[in-house]
């Protein structure tokens, strides 16, 4: 009987997308792997056929579930480790890390961004972070005591970047007459940045002319009740643009519309280190609101890495925007692809490497 090992996941980008292929190889490998889920990743994790640990269960207007008991189903699995979701807001991920914690039961993160461990109060055993600059982010964190492990993996989600293809209707539509010519943005909101993201990036759109604008809300705040004033807001100022489209590709995953599309922008989202990979060009549109949040939520960094290193733009302003950013796909220069590969490890065994450093850990 291998080791068991208890997973808790909250969101979809750093929850199910980034440990569900470390479940499945985990489980190749021979060890028993419970899943905990609520938030968006419970109906991900049952739409992959996984046998979640409560089931359904109950959850509340935001999707945060308060039916399952920590201790209970510590004696009902027992695991050997508990690799537990960085969420934003974190939930019921760090009711298990502070348990696994005050049970001498090795912890492990698995970052999907930069700095993400801070959100945790709890001390993991290993942290798999992205890249080097993340590991020495983790490294100065816990580096005041315990035996943290840091150790840079680069991101499982995005081994499946490898593969991604956009659909022949998809390629017909974006790649046909109707988007000749015309720049082609995709806007991936947040949270509250969000709306200056998009007013900015509308006024410098309608400058311009011209253009096909994608909006990607995200999904946790569309489903939450609470962020209606919000997402309303950006419906106005979308309403605003006149001298080009807005498309809703609701439909669509958001990987084969960045193999289609010119730029990417977006604040400090995951999702702007997988357009650097699938190579669109990634807009880091920063304000104080959008300092503020990142701060927040990736360990104090006001500036995001990819723009630091020159494989990512960063813009605060519509004239940024408009002398910074290239008009087309083919404009992004060898530096930034070149910054891009160093940066991001994307050679497809991030997975790999996240469960040998998890077979070593749990072998001492």
């Amino acid at each position: 009987m291998g080791k068991k090992i208890l997973v808790v996941t909250k969101d979809i980008g750093g929850g199910f997308n980034t440990l569900y292929p470390v479940v499945n190889l985990l489980r190749k490998e021979g060890y028993e792997v419970t899943v905990v889920a609520e938030g968006l990743s419970l109906k991900k994790w049952m739409g992959s056929g996984e046998e979640v640990y409560g089931g359904a269960g109950k959850c509340d207007a935001s999707l945060m579930r308060y039916d399952i008991e920590m201790a209970d189903a510590f004696e009902e699995v027992r695991p050997d480790a508990v690799i537990a979701e960085l969420g934003a807001p974190i939930h019921l991920a760090e009711v298990f890390a502070l348990g696994a914690n005050r049970r001498d039961i090795p912890l492990i993160f698995i970052e999907d961004l930069w700095g993400v461990s801070s959100r945790s109060k709890a001390i993991p055993r290993l942290v798999c972070s992205v890249d080097d600059f993340g590991r020495f982010m983790a490294t100065e964190q816990y580096s005041l005591g315990g035996d943290t492990k840091v150790i840079a993996t680069g991101n499982p989600a995005m081994d499946a970047l490898a593969n991604v293809r956009a659909s022949d209707s998809l390629q017909n539509f974006l790649g046909g007459v109707y988007t000749r010519g015309k720049r082609i943005v995709v806007a991936l909101g947040q949270d509250e940045s969000t709306t200056p993201m998009l007013e900015g990036l509308v006024e410098a759109l309608e400058q311009e002319g011209n253009y096909i604008l994608i909006p990607r809300f995200h999904p946790k705040w569309l489903s939450d009740p609470s962020k209606a004033e919000h997402c309303n807001r950006w419906h106005s100022i979308l309403d605003r643009a006149k001298r080009g489209s807005v498309l809703w590709l609701n439909n669509e995953s958001t990987h084969e519309i960045l193999t289609l599309s010119h730029i990417a922008v977006s604040i400090y989202s995951t999702v702007l280190v997988e357009a650097a990979i699938l190579g669109t060009i990634p807009v880091s549109w920063m304000s104080p609101i959008g300092q503020e949040k990142m701060a927040q939520a990736l360990g104090g960094l006001r500036k995001f890495p990819l723009v630091s290193t020159g494989a990512a733009i960063g813009v605060s302003s519509a004239d940024e925007f408009l002398s910074l950013v290239p008009k087309h796909q083919t404009a992004k220069s060898g530096a930034q692809l070149r910054e891009t590969t160093r940066m991001v490890p994307s050679d497809g065994r991030n997975t790999e490497r996240v469960v040998r450093a998890i077979s070593d850990l749990l072998s001492r």
